[in-house]
């Protein structure tokens, strides 16, 4: 598909300089980049609209985090379901809705997680909204830069609370 055309001309017949044919040739280069920046800009705003209303549709807690930062995105299903605003939740915040039994674990494990790079899989007890707690299943993912180093994870926690119960009967 045609995105443009750039045309140059004078009302008479002419021999164009160097310096102006450099000239038009730098700023059709410069114009195309422009192009293509835009290009990916919208694709880029695109993919953001794509992810955050897959992230909002998951009935399952959605969490993005850095291993520097801690938590820098949760879904509104993990706010909803523990009653606290997403800034409550963003940084270390997770914590406080770990069951103090399970947080002196979490922690190691996450940290562990963070120092190799793989990905986890534990069970941990959440607090609800109402103050039960529950058990979720807790799995992250890294997500690499194409050097192989780690730029973030993307994790989610299902409550599988039924199925623990039936387990210990």
């Amino acid at each position: 598909a045609l995105l443009g055309v750039l045309i140059v001309a004078d009302p008479r017949p002419r021999a164009w300089r160097a310096h102006e044919l450099e000239l038009l040739r730098e700023t059709g280069e410069r114009i195309w980049a422009a192009i293509e920046r835009g290009r990916a800009e919208t694709a880029l705003a695109e993919s953001e609209v794509r992810f955050r209303t897959a992230a909002e549709a998951l009935p399952g807690l959605l969490f993005l985090s850095r291993n520097d930062v801690g938590n820098t995105y949760v879904n509104g299903s993990f706010c909803a379901y523990t009653g606290l605003a997403e800034s409550d939740l963003l940084g270390g915040g997770w914590v406080q809705v770990i069951h103090p039994e399970d947080a002196g674990r979490a922690g190691p494990i996450w940290e562990a997680a963070a120092a190799t790079g793989e990905p986890f899989t534990s069970e941990y007890r959440f607090r609800r909204h109402d103050g039960a707690w529950r058990w979720h299943l807790v799995r992250a993912l890294p997500v690499r830069y194409a050097n192989g180093e780690v730029s973030h994870w993307v994790g989610t926690a299902f409550d599988i609370h039924h199925r623990y119960e039936a387990e210990q009967e």
